[in-house]
């Protein structure tokens, strides 16, 4: 049999809800839970997620964004959802304490007359205040510029690679390998001016230091040798 991945996009709303219990489940097997799909929305959960000290367990309502609902206050729910590359998964009332604080959705109709508010896109403020309560996030991919390789191409190619360290050092680690090369294709035309296509080396005046050569860069260092070298620090940390 041939494996290929799926779009999550062409899935039905029930597959889709189940793809994102596996993908969360797989998330707290290393947290020490063992988790439960419920048929029945029991007291508002979609599952149950059983510790394995056999004391805690989390009544989880799963979600495809980010969503507070009056229907869920004050019955010890969970609320489990995608945000910044990995699951949020909070106590639901700390959660709209949080969004108290942090936004005015709970002044909005949307809360206050249809008693739920609910956003794909959170402010920046809001997903740093909910920060700790991120697990199974993927990494970003600037870690992966951490370590220098061991050969450059020309003398400007360091001082690139240190560029796009800090380009993408919020930037969360694509799905998919064949993400990279786009995303570096992009850095580099952004940083340099020059697409990494080009045949030629080139000089780029902000990364020369002095000296012979100084500033240059090597399109070719890119293509065969930066960009195979992170592929392979993906494919071993993901």
């Amino acid at each position: 049999m041939k494996f290929e991945r799926i779009d999550y996009q062409s899935l039905s709303a029930k597959q889709q809800e189940i793809f994102n219990f596996q993908k969360i489940a797989g998330v707290l097997a290393d947290y020490g839970f063992n988790c439960i799909k419920l048929a029945d929305d029991w007291l508002g959960a979609d599952f149950l997620a059983y510790h394995k000290d056999g004391v805690e367990t989390l009544k989880v309502q799963l979600k495809s964004r980010l969503t507070i609902d009056k229907k869920y206050q004050h019955k010890g729910l969970h609320i489990a959802f995608p945000l910044d590359g990995g699951w949020c998964l909070i106590d639901h009332d700390e959660l709209v304490n949080i969004i108290g604080k942090a936004t005015g959705w709970l002044e909005t109709p949307s809360w206050n007359m249809n008693e739920q508010y609910h956003s794909a896109k959170p402010s920046q403020k809001l997903i740093a205040a909910l920060q700790d309560f991120i697990v199974g996030r993927n990494g970003l991919f600037g870690q992966l510029f951490e370590n220098e390789p061991t050969q450059w191409g020309l003398r400007g190619d360091p001082h690139l690679w240190q560029a796009m360290r800090e380009h993408f050092k919020s930037t969360v680690l694509p799905a998919k390998i064949c993400e990279i090369d786009e995303l570096i294709e992009t850095a580099f035309h952004k940083l340099t001016e020059y697409p990494i296509s080009s045949d030629e080396a080139f000089l780029v005046e902000r990364f020369a230091y002095g000296g012979m050569s100084s500033g240059m860069i090597s399109p070719a260092f890119w293509r065969e040798t930066a960009i195979p070298l992170l592929r392979y620090r993906y494919a071993n940390k993901t």
